[in-house]
């Protein structure tokens, strides 16, 4: 590490920590959206336009992201009968208790098998919104690819997700406090300028394709 000219990162916040660390030149260009599926303006708005899906992405260590969520759509349950639950990483028997109904876990879905990678992108071109609200660090690699796929996403305002997008984020809510979640997916599922944040959240993350990756890449290479 020492020795390389020039070392990359995904992660904003370990910028800082390696710079103490290490005398190459530490470099933060931006995150990666690993997908191998073109997102479709017009697909993705018509079909979230009817959409009434929340998704949520995330292994056993975003449980607690995942637990205030299921309180938060047992609230909206009540209030809006059409809506529905879906967790890409967790399985049933992740949770202790019975899942309420309309809930469905998928668990960890394989882009490299066909009919795992369809299921995996339909999910993403569907929802009508992404929720990852586990404190200090939300799946960020998995909130961007919702993004890429104009999903609006509602996280919390956690450093590395701020130090990219900014505090005035436009792609989406933030939620730092998991009482006020279902209110949170409320207000967002039923914008009058919802549209707007599903173009937003593509808009903010459009250049995040390993294409443009490598070129900044390059780019900063030259500067060598």
């Amino acid at each position: 590490m020492n020795n390389s000219n020039i070392v990359s990162l995904l992660f904003p916040g370990m910028q800082s920590h390696m710079e103490e660390i290490y005398k190459s030149k530490i470099s933060y260009i931006g995150n990666v959206i690993n997908s191998v599926c073109d997102a479709s303006q017009s697909e993705a708005l018509n079909l979230k336009s009817s959409s009434s899906k929340i998704l949520f992405v995330g292994s056993v260590k975003y449980m607690e992201g995942a637990l205030s969520l299921i309180e938060a759509f047992t609230l909206l349950k009540k209030k809006y009968s059409d809506i529905s639950l879906h967790f890409i990483g967790l399985n049933d028997e992740d949770f202790k208790d019975n899942l309420p109904k309309d809930v469905f876990c998928y668990g960890y879905l394989d882009k490299g098998i066909d009919s795992e990678r369809q299921t995996y992108y339909n999910l993403f071109k569907e929802a009508k919104v992404f929720v990852n609200t586990t404190p200090k660090w939300s799946s960020f690699s998995a909130s961007i690819e919702a993004m890429y796929f104009y999903t609006p996403v509602i996280v919390p305002s956690y450093d590395e997700f701020v130090h990219t997008f900014g505090e005035d984020f436009n792609g989406g809510l933030f939620c730092d406090d998991n009482r006020t979640l279902s209110n949170t997916i409320e207000i967002l599922m039923h914008s009058d300028n919802y549209i707007d944040k599903c173009i937003n959240a593509h808009e903010l993350v459009k250049e995040f394709t390993w294409d443009r990756y490598i070129d900044k890449f390059l780019n900063e290479i030259r500067k060598i």
